[in-house]
């Protein structure tokens, strides 16, 4: 990976040497900076498409609301993670973390992208807005699922020989650690409701509920 500009397929092609570099923290700076573009972009792209069932204006807004969901969730819990990976012993520093971490982010909103134009086909052809949303919901899942696998996976290969005790003790709190970070991103993507924009309903961008996503959870499943 020693071109100027960094390309996709090298996040999806060489991935094992993208890996690495991050673990090591010799991801250089631009690609950084094009990876966290491609993350944006992304996220931008298919909130655009997601909304774009209820009106121009929502697709638009959207487009801005799932990027600033994705962001503030991976800011709010970053420092947990770090602390306590360095308290169990796992010996990253701050930057390879977070080289790290923004590496599995661009792998999940990269499986987004590739998942954008059957969102398109959906919307194009004129499908129920709850189709559309079970759709969408389904794709940020499996993009999801993916960057939660890749992140298991090689956040352990700097420490092979590790006692079996302090594995367990920090594979837990990474278990615990990711529940945290979906709901966290969960909680923030019902206060920035609706992504998708609810035919009939006006154009928001804040949601106006006096809910949070935990206690409209609970009402949806005591209904």
């Amino acid at each position: 990976m020693q071109t100027t500009t960094f390309k996709l397929t090298e996040l999806v092609e060489n991935k094992e040497t993208v890996f690495q570099q991050g673990i090591e923290g010799r991801l250089p700076l631009k690609t950084s900076y094009q990876l966290t573009v491609l993350t944006i972009f992304s996220l931008a792209l298919f909130g655009c498409i997601a909304g774009a069932n209820h009106s121009l204006m929502q697709s638009l807004i959207s487009a801005l609301k799932l990027p600033i969901i994705f962001m503030l969730s991976a800011v709010a819990c970053y420092p947990t993670l770090y602390l306590f990976l360095s308290l169990l012993g796992l010996g990253y520093s701050a930057k390879s973390l977070a080289q790290f971490f923004l590496i599995c982010m661009s792998i999940h909103t990269a499986v987004v992208l590739a998942f954008a134009p059957v969102s398109l086909i959906f919307l194009i052809t004129n499908s129920s807005y709850l189709l559309i949303k079970l759709v969408n919901v389904i794709i940020l899942a499996i993009g999801g699922f993916t960057g939660v696998f890749l992140f298991k996976k090689y956040l352990f290969s700097q420490a092979p020989n590790w006692e079996p005790i302090y594995r367990i003790r920090a594979q837990r709190f990474v278990w615990f650690w990711l529940l945290m970070y979906g709901l966290i991103g969960a909680n923030l993507g019902f206060f920035l409701s609706p992504i998708f924009g609810i035919p009939g309903e006006p154009i928001v961008f804040i949601t106006s509920s006096s809910e949070n996503f935990f206690t409209h959870l609970f009402n949806e499943l005591a209904r």
